[in-house]
């Protein structure tokens, strides 16, 4: 197989993902669309750094069920202040980021089930990002800001 028909099957599989994803956060009330924020540059390092196991999280919870590792998310997003308007990660190589609107609660279990356990969020408003995903026996919350006068200026990763 060359890697021409991988990469236009592989389009084919995420587009069909892709729609999966929008209808799933449309019947949360989570307005979903594809691809319009332009992201700092330093999101990529800081992603980077917190898969690394040297780094210590931010926070910690035992795995649980997808409704309490719901609420504990969107209370650290509370803390932080990420309360509205985000970008979103879906691990898809071709529709990478999505933006959305965080409504009332319930938003992070909808974006558990919608996404996977392992959750990207950036708020650009708040130059904060906050990553979150399931180790071992644990899930794991890392939180990075972006620094006073540094590079917050759009950048796609």
């Amino acid at each position: 197989m060359t890697s021409e028909l991988r990469r236009r099957l592989q389009l084919a599989r995420e587009k069909t993902e892709k729609q999966r994803i929008e209808q799933q956060l449309t019947a949360s009330g989570l307005h979903p669309r594809f691809g319009t924020s332009a992201l700092p540059s330093w999101i990529g390092e800081e992603r980077s750094r917190f898969y690394d196991s040297a780094t210590r999280p931010d926070s910690s919870t035992p795995l649980a069920s997808p409704d309490k590792l719901g609420r504990w998310i969107e209370e650290i997003a509370m803390e932080q202040g990420v309360t509205e308007a985000v970008t979103l990660a879906t691990g898809l190589e071709n529709f990478p980021w999505i933006d959305l609107h965080l409504a009332g609660s319930g938003w992070a279990s909808s974006l558990i089930e919608a996404v996977g356990r392992n959750l990207t969020i950036y708020s650009a408003a708040k130059g904060i990002l906050l990553v979150f995903f399931a180790d071992e026996y644990e899930y794991l919350a890392f939180m990075a800001s972006a620094a006073p006068g540094g590079d917050d200026t759009g950048e796609r990763i």
